[in-house]
């Protein structure tokens, strides 16, 4: 249900000419008597008159723009319409005016000429009507402008929805084909470790295709996920590589994007150069706000443009969930990767 516009809600369509009225009231008392004469006179009939009039006036241009934009809709000649909005206000308010003031005037009071008095009440209340319509078009622009914004925004919205998926179903071939060349060189040497690692291999998979429909999963499920991809490549790599959890804390019931921590390991695997000079020590920490992953950077100079693209895909989501991302941090060649926990707020 749309909320109200200020000119059709009750509460403004009741206070406003009562307001208004008053302080016209104190206006014209001013001109005509003397300040010393205001409170002798404030409740004098007159302010009664002052405040019907400006309840007329004000419902005739509520009705005006009602009819107006009913005519003219949301059309492409601002100027024109805004115009249009001033002209008709300012000849409705002054003829409605003008009208009541002569028929109460010569009829009620029985005055002859009122000549001061139209000049004065339809220069008030001109100024008065001029306002109304200023403020009906600067709520009518703001209202158009956080249009356009939510608009924006759900259309960004859509996109990174669409690139997450993109993110949770992409399988990375090089990947697969690098853990299926683990297990077939462990199958000439040991058919036991290769068919423990066809089991870990599964594991891996298993998550993520168990996740694919998830927008978040626990850290607890991430940092277990991490384990059958640890036993594919302590087979590769030997003492050259290593994944150490190091954190006093306990795990926090925050969440991740699924895959977030094997795309990690993967994107820095396949970065860099792992051998026994060289060896990759994956030290990953964590705190109520963020996980840390810490590593020696070596990068070789061919780079998995696969793992590139799943990369930005995964950081463009991040920036959608939280305002800092995933910060890259590299310091006398240690990189420091930090991942922002998301918590998941009930409706």
């Amino acid at each position: 249900m749309k909320p109200k516009q200020f000119y059709n809600h009750i509460g403004f369509r009741l206070a406003a000419p009562i307001l208004t009225g008053i302080a016209l009231y104190f206006l014209i008392l001013m001109f005509f008597d003397s300040v010393d004469m205001i409170m002798s006179n404030f409740f004098s009939r007159e302010i009664g008159f002052i405040i019907f009039i400006a309840f007329v006036v004000f419902e005739a241009n509520r009705l005006l723009v009602v009819l107006l934009k009913k005519l003219l809709g949301n059309r492409d000649h601002v100027r024109t319409i805004v115009l249009l909005h001033f002209f008709l206000g300012m000849v409705l308010t002054v003829g409605l005016t003008s009208a009541i003031l002569y028929l109460y005037f010569v009829y009620v009071e029985g005055f002859r000429t009122i000549y001061t008095e139209l000049i004065t009440f339809n220069s008030l209340f001109v100024f008065v009507i001029f306002f109304y319509h200023l403020y009906y078009f600067g709520m009518f622009y703001l209202n158009r402008e956080n249009k356009q914004k939510l608009a924006q925004e759900m259309t960004m919205k859509e996109n990174i929805e669409i690139e997450l998926q993109r993110f949770k179903f992409q399988i990375n071939p090089s990947m697969l084909f690098e853990s299926l060349e683990i297990i077939i060189s462990e199958l000439q040497t040991n058919k036991k470790q290769a068919d423990f690692l066809i089991g870990q291999l599964s594991q891996m998979y298993r998550y993520i295709l168990d996740n694919r429909l998830n927008d978040l999963v626990p850290l607890q499920d991430e940092l277990e996920s991490l384990k059958p991809l640890e036993q594919l490549f302590l087979s590769k790599y030997k003492t050259a590589f290593s994944i150490h959890l190091q954190s006093d804390s306990p795990i926090p019931d925050l969440m991740m994007i699924p895959g977030t921590l094997c795309l990690l390991m993967e994107y820095t695997i396949t970065k860099n150069i792992i051998t026994d000079t060289l060896p990759m020590v994956f030290s990953i920490s964590w705190n109520e706000n963020e996980v840390k992953i810490q590593y020696a950077q070596h990068l070789r100079l061919d780079q998995n443009e696969v793992v590139s693209t799943r990369m930005e895909l995964l950081e463009k989501a991040y920036a959608h969930y939280h305002s800092t991302g995933i910060q890259f941090n590299l310091s006398n060649n240690v990189q420091q990767i930090r991942i922002p926990l998301l918590a998941v707020e009930e409706e």
